[in-house]
């Protein structure tokens, strides 16, 4: 029996102690490896977040004053004069935003996990952390945990505060449905923080190379964001809409409330069957005559496939599961590369 499975006394050591004396030190060991991290990608989400707030407040104030604060819901329709005051002075600050809020999953998944494993295998200290009486899935588990549950439970919280901060300033910043509003509010940013932070963990384990694990992240990440973006659109069946035309008296149109921030993935324009018509200007009377050309061509009306702004977070849910989903099986393929080759 080995020293450490007995008591001061010389009796057996109760194995579920064990268990947890070991769980103990190696969290604190993770933690102590990985804290400059986190503490710093902490402190960077905090900051963002607190700007967030600061601007909100102030944007606000500013409609208020200029007598404007509903047009922060309805900007596409803002007449008011003031408003064009607010906009100018805090237009520039918020195009800034969705590019800090891009940039913030990629740069701190790729920091904390390009590292995780690539250094221990870089300096050799894994082989110190395996021949301790912890297997190398624990280990594996440990620190992923530790490095990167901190992080996107922060940047989780930092997507609703930006989401509250950008309502006021609709006018300012790409509505909730297009791109970059979709991609840095709500649940996203933390869900792609777990794709990139996956890719470097298993990256780092796969290359054994900070540098190489830290730059094929950005590489990888990125090429994942268009795959997502391209099958976006039909996450869920668009809604069809067709607009007469010529449009009658009274007609109803689509742009009712949940319209304004809806997202138009696809329109064109129609004849009597539903069949998409490609104009030719060539067959006109009058090319001139916009109007007459489209009758003279059989034009009935305006397709429009949309996503009504409604769904905007049941498409924010789908998008955010497969993100995890794949990070998930990212990290998988690590783990299965960290055991067949733990040394």
């Amino acid at each position: 029996m080995s020293a450490n499975e007995l008591s001061i006394k010389g009796r057996p050591a109760d194995p579920r102690q064990t268990a947890s004396r070991v769980r103990t030190h190696m969290l604190w060991v993770a933690w102590r490896q990985q804290r400059f991290q986190i503490l710093v990608s902490l402190a960077l989400i905090g900051a963002v977040a607190l700007g967030l707030v600061f601007l909100r407040l102030n944007v606000v104030g500013a409609l208020q004053d200029a007598g404007a604060l509903d047009c922060g819901t309805i900007a596409a329709f803002c007449a008011s004069p003031g408003f064009d005051d607010v906009a100018d002075r805090y237009g520039g600050i918020a195009a800034i935003i969705p590019l800090i809020m891009l940039a913030l999953p990629p740069l701190l998944g790729a920091l904390a996990g390009g590292p995780l494993f690539a250094r221990e295998y870089e300096q050799g200290t894994q082989i110190l952390a395996l021949t301790q009486s912890v297997g190398p899935v624990r280990w594996w588990a440990t620190k992923t945990a530790v490095a990167g549950v901190p992080v996107a439970l922060a940047l989780l919280a930092l997507g609703f505060v930006n989401t509250w901060a950008m309502q006021p300033m609709a006018a300012l910043v790409a509505r909730p449905m297009l791109t970059p509003g979709f991609e840095t509010r709500g649940i996203t940013p933390a869900a792609y923080f777990v794709l990139a932070f996956a890719i470097a963990v298993t990256v780092g384990i796969l290359v054994r190379n900070t540098a190489a694990a830290i730059g094929a992240t950005i590489a990888v990440y990125i090429a994942c964001l268009l795959v997502l973006g391209f099958f976006r659109p039909n996450y869920l069946t668009p809604v069809q809409w067709v607009e007469p035309y010529p449009p009658a008296a009274g007609a109803a149109e689509p742009m009712d409330a949940d319209f304004i921030d809806a997202w138009v993935v696809d329109e064109y324009l129609v004849d009597a069957s539903g069949t998409a018509v490609v104009l030719s200007a060539g067959d006109c009377t009058d090319p001139r005559d916009y109007a007459q050309c489209l009758i003279e061509q059989g034009v009935t009306g305006y397709y429009y496939g949309y996503q009504p702004g409604d769904r905007y977070w049941s498409i924010q849910a789908v998008e955010a599961g497969l993100a995890v989903v794949v990070g998930a099986a990212v990290l998988g393929l690590g783990l299965v590369q960290l055991r067949r080759r733990v040394i």
